[in-house]
């Protein structure tokens, strides 16, 4: 019996330090988050410094959380490259901003160059603590 016995003493040490192990990743995370910005907020935080006027921001599920935050500039869901289209001929003077994940559909809706987007900014949060939206870049649309 003494065999088992020793067994079990090895088992419940490692179920301990294991446990040990896993709040201590834990906790690193819990301190990560509340010290980060997540990207979508970082992304807020860019538009109410640098937003230029009259500007209109293209996102999908972003617009949700820059509408509460209260953003200077107008964050508009968009899914079809075609309304988009309509949209910006519909606003000429407006400065048209998108995010990646609306450039990317768009690419799949539509052959745009490169040419057409300048690249403003990236925004990256850990990917642990925000898996879908853990990086996010800005674009400008070029008229």
């Amino acid at each position: 019996c003494r065999p088992r016995g020793a067994l079990q003493l090895a088992a419940a040490l490692l179920a301990v330090a294991l446990a040990a192990a896993e709040t201590t990743a834990a906790a690193r995370l819990v301190a990560r988050q509340a010290e980060e910005k997540p990207a979508v907020y970082q992304l807020a935080d860019y538009l109410r410094a640098k937003a230029p006027e009259h500007a209109i921001v293209y996102t999908w599920e972003e617009e949700r959380v820059l509408n509460y935050l209260d953003v200077p500039a107008e964050a508009r869901p968009i899914f079809t490259y075609a309304y988009f289209v309509a949209e910006t001929e519909a606003d000429p003077n407006a400065r048209i901003l998108l995010t990646d994940s609306v450039l990317r559909g768009f690419r799949a809706q539509a052959d745009i160059p490169d040419s057409r987007v300048k690249k403003l900014a990236t925004f990256r949060s850990d990917s642990r603590l925000d898996p879908v939206y853990g990086t996010l870049t800005l674009y400008e649309w070029v008229r």
